[in-house]
């Protein structure tokens, strides 16, 4: 055997002997968790079954149709670019590849949020093993998968939960980085920081929660610390340790900051390949197609391009955080708030006295619908603060970050959405889950010696709190997931839903469109009326399709219905010319807005079925759809 030879034999085995070492200590720990790997394993079957059930029901949401519209679109032309009004690319990324899989639907646009927020954000608590009680992680599992804002948003093609999601496992990765000083955990851990931020841009708000709640945590290591006379006696400790370690410490210092700049330098380049873009650039976007910056493939193939690649995705990605981090407004709110508090009366007109009426709305929604995790984070956060001799650095972390995030994002807020309750919700999930298992175990313990009474007590509480979670889902997310007829900003019965989410009456002609669509020879829609239409020759700067359509507020999210079934397209602004095509060759379909006086009923009504829905919550702008008798549905 050649010196080669036994170099190759004895690399083989080394690696071999690794491969052992790690399957045995995957084997090892597996046993020794094996029944909450089960319950975790159950709790991701439950909430993967509550997120994929009629996950296509309800009407796409103004923001949903949007973001559909422009991953369609990236499907079928390969153009992308980053737009920062519609946040981080990496839904549109994921939807892209579903679409030409399971076709354009609502369900299909969903799916990629749905499959995180069910199996991943529950999931991930097994990275906390360390330092949670298995009841523990059980119960902040069983939280993230039944608490109904969670569950609603989950459902909805929107990257706040994705962000909650990929920076809460980035931080169970770096706990796990500390417990074992395995790098593989930190570089883990900068992939997940970059897809949160490649998710949305305020990934960069958790990392400074995450500072200001470590900076507490370091106070309350150097107050009145237990083994010192003083904070001062702790550091002076500390740093004679680290000086008569010398060449080791320097050593570990060296390691310590290669590591740390090589999982930056993976972060950085996973968001380079998630935000860089692709076929056209900008370019391909935009109405007429031009021929674009320097796209990810090109560069690859070509690494002469990369300086130009990098340089066009930092521009965007720094035009990005200059708008969402540098403008300023006052926050939208008009709603009256808990216990009929006339809030947007005492909000006034800036964003500083606007806060107390976004953060009314905050609280309402958490009252309404996660007030089991909301309550039971308190308790969490001060039985661990004050009920323990030392209290777990990971509960105070998550309780500090959580309770800051609801006091800080009403301070950013323009327009009010409850799904930035999400951002609240994850992190203290811990120390909510933390008291959920307390009281399991004096129940447990209660039982143990035989005092039914108090078994009784803590079975009671624990299975009220689950059928409050199930009941209020049942009603906000399945049964009137699209709101209510209230002119407020959410609707009725479901604060979680937003006032730019369309009623589900639009449902059945939104089917009928793609049905003739695909049937249906020549015109298969006229959208009339000057409110909804753009004047002849006038054309969007974006490729909005149909080009012909007013987008954003008179219109989304219909222009991704129209797009989706692929249907030919024709606009009508005055009611003579809509006269003489009907009277001519009758379209299947005619869609008109409430806006407009002129509409032509008469005629439409002698040979078109109507249906009427309105595209935003309280009755604001009605659309409707007028169904050719010839094409009305058996």
């Amino acid at each position: 055997m050649t010196d080669d030879e036994r170099e190759g034999h004895s690399a083989r085995e080394t690696t071999t002997a690794a491969i052992g070492r790690l399957r045995e200590s995957y084997r090892s720990t597996l046993g020794e968790y094996k029944p909450l790997v089960v319950a975790l394993v159950a709790i991701v079957a439950v909430a993967l079954i509550l997120r994929l059930f009629a996950l296509g029901v309800r009407l796409a949401h103004y923001d949903e149709g949007r973001v559909a519209y422009w991953a369609l679109h990236f499907a079928e032309t390969g153009d992308f670019a980053y737009r920062y009004i519609i946040h981080g690319p990496v839904l549109q990324h994921a939807t892209r590849w579903l679409i030409p899989v399971l076709g354009p639907s609502d369900a299909t646009i969903r799916l990629p949020v749905a499959l995180v927020g069910a199996a991943l954000l529950p999931a991930s608590v097994w990275l906390f093993r360390k330092h949670l009680r298995r009841s523990e992680l059980v119960a902040t599992a069983g939280l993230l998968a039944l608490n109904p804002v969670l569950l609603y948003y989950s459902r909805f093609m929107r990257s706040d939960l994705l962000v909650a999601t990929f920076m809460f496992v980035a931080l169970g990765l770096l706990v796990r980085f500390f417990d074992t000083r395995r790098p593989r955990y930190l570089y883990a851990s900068a992939v997940f920081v970059a897809l949160g931020f490649g998710s949305k841009e305020n990934a960069v708000v958790y990392l400074l929660t995450w500072f200001g709640a470590a900076a507490l945590l370091v106070e309350h290591t150097l107050y009145k610390p237990a083994a010192y006379d003083s904070g001062v006696a702790l550091l002076a400790t500390n740093a004679q340790r680290l000086a008569s370690q010398g060449r080791t410490t320097l050593r570990q210092a060296g390691t310590s900051l290669a590591h740390l700049v090589g999982a930056a330098l993976v972060g950085g380049l996973t968001v380079l390949f998630i935000y860089a873009p692709r076929g056209a650039g900008m370019a391909g976007l935009e109405y007429p197609r031009g021929e674009g910056d320097v796209g990810l493939w090109a560069a690859v193939f070509d690494p002469t391009k990369l300086p130009a690649l990098v340089g066009t995705t930092v521009d965007h990605i720094a035009d990005g955080l200059a708008y969402w981090f540098g403008h300023s407004g006052a926050p939208s709110c008009s709603t009256t708030g808990v216990a009929g508090i006339d809030l947007a009366g005492l909000a006034g007109v800036d964003s500083i006295t606007g806060y107390p009426c976004v953060l009314g709305q905050f609280l309402e929604v958490l009252l309404v619908a996660a007030l089991p995790l909301t309550a039971l984070a308190v308790v969490g956060t001060l039985l661990e603060r004050y009920g323990r001799g030392t209290s777990r650095t990971l509960v105070i972390f998550t309780g500090y970050a959580g309770f800051a995030s609801l006091l800080g994002y009403p301070v950013g807020t323009d327009i009010f959405g409850a799904w930035l309750l999400i951002h609240v919700l994850v992190p203290l999930s811990i120390p909510a889950g933390v008291a959920l298992a307390a009281i399991y175990r004096r129940g447990s313990i209660a039982l143990a010696h035989e005092d039914s009474i108090g078994a009784a007590i803590a079975g009671v509480v624990i299975g009220l709190l689950v059928v409050q979670m199930l009941a209020v889902s049942t009603g906000v997310v399945y049964t009137n997931s699209a709101g209510g007829d209230s002119g407020l900003v959410q609707g009725d019965g479901n604060k979680l839903v937003q006032y730019a989410q369309p009623e589900n009456a639009l449902r059945g002609p939104v089917e009928d469109l793609d049905r003739i669509a695909g049937e249906h020879d020549g015109t298969d829609v006229i959208v009339y009326g000057e409110s909804v239409t753009r004047p002849a020759g006038q054309t969007p700067s974006l490729d909005t399709r149909p080009l012909c359509v007013k987008w954003y507020n008179p219109m989304l999210p219909l222009p991704w219905y129209l797009s989706r079934s692929d249907a030919a397209v024709e606009c009508v602004r005055d009611a003579e010319t809509l006269r003489n095509q009907i009277g001519d060759d009758p379209p299947p379909i005619v869609l008109t807005a409430g806006e407009d006086r002129m509409v032509p009923t008469d005629i439409l009504e002698a040979e078109y079925v109507a249906s009427e829905a309105a595209i935003r919550q309280g009755g604001d702008r009605m659309r409707t759809f007028w169904i050719h008798e010839d094409w009305v549905a058996d």
